[in-house]
């Protein structure tokens, strides 16, 4: 009975993830991507790297790191624990990691998350969300300075950080305030 219902749950499980066709992977037409990002983008497959509520990066900043040296150089800035450990495994002869950090907050409830990865024509679209805490919410008394970042295969494409409509966000009951993001660093993208 228990090898029946796993079968039946994997089976509900692969066709749900398959489009009219029964390809894998493929963004159905009914799902639209994020304000400011092309309508014919298609999802990048990106893996979390990390994220970090109290870093040690003071200002806000989005980065595409392509190498070991400059990986080991922004972990050392974002891991404010002592001893730092060592940085997140990334195979860079493959890889890139994309990071955005929120800058310095006055107080705990604020994050940063990289929503997604749209390629579209040579180009790479990052989506970033800001997040803060609601008005009158109970956080934490602390200086904080959120930072996340995620890997995906190593592209030539250009990168560009698309501004999109701020929103309530779904998570915790829409207790949090999405921000949009307007500034792009040289690094970060081709404005």
């Amino acid at each position: 009975m228990k090898a029946w219902y796993a079968v039946a749950m994997l089976a509900i499980a692969v066709a749900a993830c398959t489009d009219q066709t029964g390809s894998i992977g493929t963004r159905p037409s009914d799902i639209t991507v994020p304000p400011g990002v092309p309508s014919d983008a298609q999802p990048v497959v990106v893996r979390p790297v990390f994220s970090i509520a109290n870093s040690g990066i003071a200002d806000s900043r989005q980065v595409v790191i392509r190498d070991g040296g400059a990986w080991q150089t922004f972990w050392q800035a974002a891991d404010n624990s002592m001893p730092t450990p060592p940085a997140p495994d990334v195979n860079f002869g493959q890889d890139m990691v994309i990071a955005a950090s929120l800058g310095q907050r006055p107080t705990g409830g604020y994050g940063i998350v990289i929503d997604g990865v749209y390629e579209t024509q040579g180009r790479l679209y990052v989506v970033v969300r800001d997040m803060a805490p609601a008005p009158g919410s109970i956080v934490t008394q602390s200086v904080t300075a959120p930072v996340v970042a995620v890997a995906t295969s190593r592209s030539v494409a250009a990168l560009r950080s698309p501004p999109f409509t701020a929103a309530p966000s779904p998570a915790g009951g829409g207790a949090a305030v999405v921000s949009p993001r307007l500034t792009c660093d040289p690094n970060f993208c081709d404005a």
